[in-house]
């Protein structure tokens, strides 16, 4: 028993120094992405706990709105107010507030998926000019950020259920300021390759 208890000990301590890694990379990092709001060092608080679906999830308790919100990609409620899945409520600007980030990256993940299957969008350029509000500016630096990071075209086009998983990290990397756990993906992952 006391040598199970030990692994997972030291596997959480292994999360959380991951998880302090990642976060430090992407705070020292942030100044190159001057469109997020500086994030002061020291305004983090981490707490590890097993989700049901048995993925381990880090919540991180800061000022960055999508955080606060378990919200990664910034999703707005539904216009109908008819509630996503997961959602417990509204901000005052509009954006969903989930119990969890698994709902935040579910709804995400349909957003975009609609965006193909309905509106025929398949490009970066298309996907991010109607994902975002704001100027011409903070959109084409949104793009640029996402065609780096998955070394694709701005005008290519993609299957977004093969690039789902992708998009998602890198798109709430943006949104956020810091990379989500992986184990939020896999799901998507798993999706991508069927």
């Amino acid at each position: 028993m006391f040598k199970y208890l030990m692994i997972i000990f030291s596997s959480l301590i292994t999360v959380c120094l991951i998880t302090y890694s990642g976060l430090m990379t992407t705070l020292e990092s942030s100044s190159e992405n001057s469109a997020k709001e500086e994030i002061p060092l020291g305004s983090f608080e981490v707490w590890i706990y097993d989700y049901p679906m048995a993925d381990v999830q880090v919540l991180v308790s800061s000022q960055v709105l999508a955080i606060k919100n378990r919200n990664p990609l910034n999703i707005k409620s539904i216009a109908n107010n008819e509630p996503w899945k997961g959602q417990i409520g509204t901000d005052n600007q509009g954006h969903a507030i989930f119990s969890s980030f698994s709902y935040g990256l579910r709804a995400a993940a349909l957003t975009l998926r609609a965006y193909e299957r309905k509106y025929g969008i398949n490009t970066l350029e298309g996907i991010i000019s109607r994902f975002t509000e704001g100027d011409k500016l903070q959109i084409d630096k949104y793009i640029l950020f996402l065609s780096v990071r998955l070394g694709i075209e701005p005008h290519q086009r993609i299957s977004i259920k093969k690039y789902l998983p992708n998009l998602l990290r890198y798109m709430s990397r943006y949104e956020c300021g810091l990379t989500l756990p992986d184990s939020l993906f896999t799901p998507y992952d798993i999706l991508a390759e069927m």
